[in-house]
C-alpha cells in the first residue's frame, strides 16, 4: 500500500509512561505494604489476569471508541475488533471521515481492506470495499490494534499483583466499579486518581477501558459477530 494513513501510526502515550513505572517495581505513588487492603487487592488482580486471560479466546464483536490514540488527530476514533477461534477482523474508522481500514485474518491469510466510510462509523460489512493480500501475513495494523488488546492490562495486572504479595515499597493500587456498554466492570487504578492509568475489566474478559493521560479506549458495544465478518471479496482466495 502506497498511501500510509495517520491510522497506521497511532501515538499511544498511556503505552509508555506510567506502564513502565509499574514493570520496573518503581513509581507509582507509595502506600503502606502487607495490609488487607493489599491482599484484597492482590486477589482482585489475580482474578481479572484469569478472566482477561480466558476471555481471549472467546468469540464476540468487540466496539470501542478512542480518544489521543491516532497520531495527529483529538477526534474520536471508533474500532471494532471481531474474533473467533483462529479468526478475526480488526476495523478502524478514519478520525476525518476517511475511509474505514480492516484487517482480516482468516487463520492462514492476511488481507488489508479499505472502503468509504458509512457515517463515519466502522461496519462489519465493508461497502465497496478493495482488499488485497498482505505478503507474508503482515499486519499493517498492528500497532492500531495494540491499543485495543488486553495484553499490556494482563502484564499489569500479573505484575503489580506480584509487588503486593512481595511487599514491594512505591506500589499503589485502588480497585473501583464501573459499567460499560451494559456490563459490570472491575477496574484497577494505578497511582493517585489514575495518575499512572485505569484498566477495566468485565467479569467475562472483556477489556472494558485502558487510559492514561488523555488517552483512553472506552467499550461501547459487546456483540455476536456477524455471519460475513471474515468474508473477504469473491475475486480473493478465502484463506
Amino acid at each position: 500500500m502506497t498511501n500510509e494513513s495517520s491510522l497506521r501510526r497511532p501515538a499511544i502515550p498511556f503505552l509508555a509512561s506510567g506502564a513502565a513505572l509499574v514493570l520496573l517495581g518503581c513509581g507509582l505513588a507509595a502506600c503502606s505494604s502487607g495490609t488487607s487492603a493489599d491482599s484484597q487487592a492482590d486477589t482482585t488482580l489475580h482474578t481479572l489476569s484469569s478472566a482477561l486471560t480466558a476471555g481471549q479466546s472467546h468469540t464476540e464483536a468487540l466496539t470501542y471508541t478512542s480518544v489521543g490514540i491516532t497520531e495527529g488527530s483529538p477526534n474520536p476514533v471508533t474500532a471494532v475488533l471481531e474474533k473467533a477461534p483462529l479468526k478475526s477482523r480488526f476495523s478502524l474508522s478514519s478520525p476525518s471521515g476517511g475511509p474505514v481500514e480492516s484487517v482480516i485474518e482468516t487463520g492462514k491469510i492476511t488481507y488489508f481492506c479499505s472502503s468509504p466510510a458509512v457515517d463515519g462509523v466502522t461496519t462489519s460489512a465493508l461497502v465497496d470495499a478493495t482488499c488485497t493480500e498482505e505478503a507474508g501475513n503482515a499486519d499493517p495494523l498492528s500497532s492500531a490494534q495494540s491499543a485495543y488488546s488486553p495484553q499490556l492490562a494482563l502484564t499489569l495486572f500479573q505484575t503489580a499483583e506480584a509487588q503486593l504479595k512481595a511487599n514491594v515499597a512505591g506500589t499503589q493500587v485502588s480497585i473501583t466499579k464501573r459499567t460499560f456498554a451494559h456490563h459490570a466492570a472491575t477496574c484497577v487504578v494505578f497511582g493517585k486518581n489514575g495518575a499512572d492509568g485505569t484498566y477495566c475489566v468485565t467479569a467475562s474478559g472483556v477489556l472494558a477501558y485502558a487510559g492514561e493521560k488523555g488517552s483512553n479506549i472506552t467499550l461501547v458495544a459487546d456483540t455476536a459477530v456477524p455471519p460475513n465478518a471474515f468474508s473477504v471479496p469473491a475475486s480473493l482466495p478465502a484463506g
